[in-house]
């Protein structure tokens, strides 16, 4: 879904005024493509609890969907304020865990996203939500209140919402309702390493408001036949209204190679990672000329090539720290260093005797892309050799204690 742009949600809650509309709303024709074209967005609705609308989702194991697990899966029974319950018999007590009651078997050996919660204590017994912990600590996600949403940081050290809350309030009649969606990259993490499916329980009803009296034997029912991923059947009242019941199987994983290179930092492909190229003073083939910071473009001490050394420095305009000490709750800048919360490191840079802030070029490349280019833009040639520091920490193996100034 587009999170600033609801007309979509909105077509599935509200009721046209028009007859002809009503109809055809009514008919449901473009349920199954609306679900289809959502689930390609950048963010999925996972829960939604809207007038005509409701959308609940859990992850299950990968499963072949034949005709039995099909079957079993249109059995589903469930809202996310189904939980971890403690359960009596007259002699023993038990915990029943949250799919246990699903109404199928393959939802048993799944996992509840969201949970639904009340509490009489506060806020008039308003509902509210929250996690799976698992899910949390595994992707590394906090609840912000001030966002509605639980975040985490992105490549760039910027607030990404990963599960998002939307509160609708201006409905017609005064009626409310709410969304949570997640974003897919994030969630197909874990659906890879965990090899879950996002199963999409649904239920659409739509007639008048206000001017309906329950469904008679005139109502006809269908399939949805048309989609490989979406099942349930569809039942028309002509005149009347719909309603609908089923289920989507949405494949989201992400391949475990893409996770181990993403942790290790290593491109998925490496033909697509961008690195910039710096003016920089190859010391090794005696020559002062742009060199990318590519490490296939690189070598070290211990390879016999013409390549530069992966330890080329290259110079910069001291301006080029001056995002980092303005945003200092952003950045973590040290004498030597730089950083962006849990983004990305710059092990090492110093300044030389023409004020020139200078680090080597390995070091460059692994920084985001536009991190590089924010380097590149006040690159510039040599006007004085490296710091008599770095000389000695960086090649001689020495401890440095004179006087370190204040940058």
């Amino acid at each position: 879904m587009d999170l600033f742009n609801l007309k979509g949600v909105y077509s599935l809650a509200l009721e046209p005024e028009n007859q002809i509309d009503f109809d055809y709303w009514a008919s449901q024709e473009g349920l199954v493509d609306y679900l289809e074209d959502e689930a390609k967005d950048e963010y999925i609705i996972i829960y939604s609890s809207l007038p005509h609308t409701f959308i609940h989702s859990v992850l299950i194991p990968n499963v072949e969907p034949n005709d039995e697990v099909l079957i079993d899966l249109q059995k589903w029974s469930y809202d996310p304020f189904s939980s971890w319950g403690l359960t009596c018999s007259s002699d023993d007590a038990w915990i029943e865990p949250p799919l246990s009651s699903s109404g199928s078997e393959t939802l048993k050996t799944g996992e509840q996203i969201v949970f639904g919660r009340s509490f009489e204590g506060i806020n008039n017994n308003q509902s509210y939500y929250e996690l799976n912990q698992k899910l949390a600590h595994v992707l590394d996600i906090h609840f912000v209140p001030e966002r509605n949403a639980w975040c985490k940081l992105d490549d760039h050290g910027d607030m990404l919402d990963v599960f998002k809350i939307l509160e609708i309030d201006d409905l017609p009649r005064n009626e409310t309702g709410t969304i949570i969606c997640a974003k897919k990259e994030v969630l197909s993490e874990y659906l890879g390493v965990e090899n879950l499916t996002l199963i999409r329980m649904f239920d659409f009803t739509r007639y008048k408001s206000g001017n309906f009296s329950g469904w008679d034997n005139s109502r006809e029912s269908v399939g949805f036949g048309n989609s490989a991923s979406i099942f349930g059947s569809l039942s028309i009242t002509p005149g009347v209204g719909s309603y609908s019941r089923g289920f989507q199987l949405i494949e989201l994983s992400l391949p475990k190679k893409h996770i181990v290179n993403r942790v290790w930092g290593r491109s998925v492909d490496e033909e697509t990672k961008k690195y910039c190229s710096y003016i920089a003073h190859d010391w090794k083939n005696k020559v002062i000329t742009e060199i990318s910071c590519d490490p296939t473009c690189l070598s070290n001490y211990f390879t016999k090539s013409d390549l530069p050394f992966e330890i080329t420095p290259a110079f910069f305009k001291p301006e080029v720290l001056s995002k980092y000490k303005s945003d200092r709750a952003k950045y973590k800048l040290d004498s030597r260093s730089v950083g962006c919360r849990a983004s990305w490191h710059l092990e090492t840079f110093d300044i030389n005797s023409a004020g020139q802030v200078h680090t080597y070029l390995i070091y460059l490349s692994r920084l985001p892309y536009e991190e590089q280019l924010h380097w590149k833009q006040y690159n510039e040639k040599p006007k004085a050799p490296l710091s008599d520091r770095a000389i000695k920490t960086d090649f001689e193996g020495q401890f440095y204690e004179e006087y370190d100034p204040l940058l």
